[in-house]
């Protein structure tokens, strides 16, 4: 209700006025913490979480707080994926910003679930202007995605139906 959109926005300013007291981020990074994200993760160069939110650790089923400093890539996100989220990654740090900026991917949930996550990326910048890390925030678009293929399926097996229908 409302109590948690007051919430919201005073830890979004927050966590806004931390950011902009130890970094220089981008525009586009000040707004997106504005967003009503699930999740919102920030990693250092390292691929190493620096900052992520009590949803997004809930959403990842750990202890608020326990994945602070941990490796992001080898606690979230799921081994078949891994060498395509750190190319992913790795192109945010090179500069390289076209096509990553919004992306899909999976992740890994504590209980070994796999949730898909929609993010909007952006880099985070020091005072000489180099990239020192990546700003995300995800919105969980798992149920949708089941929705989407149960529906693929279903329109598969109707037009195999009518297909097969002989008329005698």
């Amino acid at each position: 209700g409302m109590a948690a959109l007051i919430a919201l926005g005073v830890y979004a300013f927050w966590l806004k006025r931390q950011l902009s007291l130890h970094l220089r981020i981008g525009l586009e990074a000040r707004n997106y913490l504005n967003v009503a994200a699930e999740i919102i993760v920030s990693l250092n160069r390292n691929g190493e979480i620096e900052f992520l939110n009590d949803s997004g650790h809930q959403l990842l089923g750990y202890p608020k707080g326990s994945l602070n400093g941990r490796s992001w890539f080898d606690l979230c996100v799921p081994e078949s994926k891994r060498s395509e989220i750190r190319a992913v990654f790795q192109q945010l740090m090179n500069g390289d910003l076209e096509d990553v900026l919004r992306y899909r991917n999976t992740i890994l949930h504590a209980e070994g679930e796999l949730l898909t996550i929609q993010w909007l990326n952006t880099v985070i910048y020091d005072s000489k202007n180099n990239i020192i890390g990546v700003l995300a925030s995800g919105v969980d678009v798992t149920e949708e995605e089941k929705l989407k293929a149960n529906l693929l399926t279903s329109q598969e097996a109707l037009e195999h139906a009518a297909n097969t229908i002989v008329i005698t």
